[in-house]
């Protein structure tokens, strides 16, 4: 992971928002066994990436 925070901070971004994504669904999942299905969407604003962008946004699903 130390090479890949190096080589980009805007790759480094959005694997972390995944990553976070990801890792609530599965812990969601795993509190609530009951549910069929969750959409989850993520949203960080005041990005550092070059260009003009209000945002990033990520959103994963998942269900049994």
């Amino acid at each position: 992971m130390l090479m890949f925070m190096k080589r980009s901070r805007n790759l480094l971004l959005i694997n972390l928002i995944e990553s976070l994504a990801n890792n609530l669904l599965h812990e969601l999942f795993k509190t609530y066994p009951m549910l069929d299905g969750i959409r989850l969407r993520i949203r960080k604003y005041s990005v550092p990436i070059a260009g003009i962008f209000d945002n990033v946004e990520i959103e994963v699903a998942g269900g049994k």
